[in-house]
């Protein structure tokens, strides 16, 4: 069990072949069999396959991108160029696009404490679907541009009010095998309470 955790990568380049959809739907199956506060289930997936899709998406990120290096001051060419190489090409080279949302209307109310659920459900969701794709031999890659312009993306894929999206995977046959990043030890993160706060140890001692 855990070399399949060790041997999640995130990828960012593929090879350029589709990847089937019986494929796809195996990963959504396992994405949708995560917990989620109250069984609520929020997360929405939208899966872009087609170059027009892709790129509508990844235009409508790098725009947004744009202006905000233009306004923190970067030159204009170097901002151009930081985009394409590291948001269009990135997404419309990549064979199947994953966008997450979170569903604010299967959310219990509107409070904060619900929305951070809310969110973790979908965190948890897209950890089981990173897992399946490891199984499955894809490589897989999290990014996170979506949560900047949510707006954007929304007006550009037509997505409903209540969807927010919080993620974008990219996924396909992996053309690299990145080496795997450092780890905190387990000194460094793992923790018991007894009449105060000390690190765990697998002995009792």
């Amino acid at each position: 069990m855990e070399r399949l955790f060790r041997e999640r990568r995130s990828v960012r380049k593929y090879e350029a072949r589709a990847v089937p959809r019986d494929v796809i739907f195996r990963l959504i199956e396992a994405a949708r069999w995560a917990p989620s506060a109250h069984n609520s289930q929020p997360w929405r997936f939208v899966i872009l396959e087609k170059e027009e899709a892709k790129f509508r998406l990844a235009k409508a990120m790098a725009s947004a991108w744009m202006e905000d290096l233009i306004s923190s001051g970067m030159d204009e060419e170097e901002a151009r160029v930081l985009v394409r190489r590291k948001s269009l090409e990135r997404y419309i080279k990549s064979p199947v696009i994953i966008l997450a949302c979170l569903d604010r209307s299967a959310l219990r109310d509107d409070s904060k404490e619900e929305y951070i659920m809310g969110v973790q459900g979908l965190a948890a969701a897209l950890e089981n679907l990173l897992l399946a794709a490891t199984i499955e031999g894809l490589g897989a890659c999290w990014t996170c541009g979506p949560l900047y312009c949510q707006d954007s993306v929304k007006k550009a894929l037509n997505l409903p009010e209540e969807w927010e999206p919080q993620a974008a995977i990219t996924l396909g046959y992996p053309k690299e095998r990145p080496k795997a990043k450092e780890r905190k030890s387990i000194g460094e993160i793992l923790f018991e309470f007894d009449e105060g706060l000390r690190p765990w140890k697998r002995s009792a001692s």
